[in-house]
């Protein structure tokens, strides 16, 4: 049954086509993201996401209201507001990779194989932000991917951008999450999550690699995520 406008509001909802102009000061801004109002909640993450991401202090503040953020509609325009920063607002979501979201895989016994036949979506909600956000900003989180604590999400965030952004699909960019994996081979669901990651690139990129994590990891989560990868690399 379709949601009155009531009903909508209620959860932060904002027209796509509403536009706001870059009038209201940061500052007020910021305040504005702890109303008790939802939709002005969500009025003022849209308005720093268009005028002032890229300002020193606004990524902080965002994450601060994603992390208690209730409402379905504001948590989406904060979201938003993030995919639109740079390599400075990206370093600042990173310490909240692992916390934001309670649908993370933590151990590869809980990985599951997704059903698509592409990419799947990220299921923390800063790795599904980092996926929507500039290709530029990859460089950055490859080189943060030597913070170990973040490096499978991390992971997981880059191979989605990477996925959105075709141009990025290089062996360079390949290599340089490959260092990692060997670094970090002790780690179990960060391997299923290469796995994931080398979906994204062609075949002749990955396959040496991938041969060798095929004989070297028998775990049945990891077996069954090469199976599937390899389709879909061959498909490139």
């Amino acid at each position: 049954m379709k949601s009155s406008q009531e009903q909508l509001s209620s959860r932060g909802y904002l027209p796509k086509e509403m536009i706001f102009n870059d009038s209201i000061g940061i500052e007020v801004l910021f305040n504005q993201l702890n109303n008790s109002d939802p939709v002005q909640r969500s009025m003022a993450a849209r308005v720093l996401g268009e005028y002032y991401i890229l300002q020193k202090e606004t990524a902080k503040k965002l994450l601060e209201r994603l992390c208690i953020e209730k409402k379905l509609y504001t948590r989406i325009e904060i979201c938003d507001a993030l995919a639109k920063g740079d390599s400075g607002t990206v370093s600042a979501m990173i310490p909240y990779i692992t916390y934001l979201g309670n649908n993370q895989y933590r151990s590869i016994e809980e990985a599951k194989t997704s059903k698509k036949k592409s990419y799947p979506l990220p299921r923390g909600l800063i790795t599904r932000t980092i996926g929507h956000m500039e290709a530029s900003v990859a460089s950055t989180l490859l080189k943060n991917l030597s913070q170990e604590e973040y490096a499978p999400e991390i992971l997981e965030g880059v191979g989605y951008l990477i996925f959105n952004h075709p141009e990025l699909q290089t062996v360079e960019n390949y290599d340089e999450a490959r260092d990692y994996y060997e670094q970090y081979k002790s780690n179990l669901l960060f391997v299923w999550k290469f796995v994931i990651f080398s979906s994204v690139f062609p075949y002749r990129y990955v396959e040496e690699t991938l041969s060798d994590i095929a004989l070297e990891f028998p775990q049945e989560a990891i077996q069954r995520e090469l199976k599937r990868t390899l389709v879909i690399c061959k498909n490139h």
